[in-house]
């Protein structure tokens, strides 16, 4: 890939004492991995469950920006899985687990900047009032786990989602 952007950190020029971020043009990064997700479909009348796994990589290649390390936001395991139960006929009730390691905020690679690996618990809930119309009600990040997808900028907590759905 040929002009990924980057952020890096460098001195405030107003105040060298505080840094600032910097978005900057690498000028290539190749990316590799591989994923892995399988979906069990009716493993009773009563559950389907599904799971997806995913190893990342990449190297840079530093002919422009000589400083840069690591690759900033990028993390190397992401997983997630659901298991959906329909105890009765219109109702759906859907557990899913989240995990993404851990992961440099900066591309020079400092232990004190790397975002922490986090894990979540959403669930959500489903019940079709008719042919046409459906009512689904949510929470996510169940257990209100502090975590970053960005540095210093914490995501929310525990969120409420609720919603009605028509279809024609």
């Amino acid at each position: 890939m040929d002009g990924k952007i980057i952020d890096i950190e460098i001195p405030n020029p107003a105040n060298s004492s505080v840094a600032v971020e910097f978005a900057r043009n690498l000028d290539r990064v190749s990316f590799y991995g591989f994923e892995l997700g399988a979906e069990l479909m009716n493993l009773s009348r009563y559950f389907t469950a599904g799971a997806a796994f995913s190893v990342n990589g990449y190297k840079l290649n530093r002919t422009q920006d000589k400083e840069a390390f690591v690759m900033s936001y990028y993390p190397k395991i992401t997983t997630s899985g659901f298991l959906l139960i329909t105890p009765v006929r219109k109702l759906e009730i859907m557990p899913r687990l989240e995990y993404v390691s851990s992961r440099y905020a900066y591309t020079a690679g400092w232990e004190k900047d790397k975002l922490a690996a986090y894990r979540l618990v959403n669930i959500r809930a489903k019940y079709e009032l008719c042919d046409y119309l459906s009512v689904t009600a949510g929470i996510n990040n169940i257990f209100d786990k502090l975590y970053s997808i960005r540095y210093r900028y914490p995501m929310a907590g525990r969120s409420y989602a609720f919603s009605l759905t028509y279809n024609y």
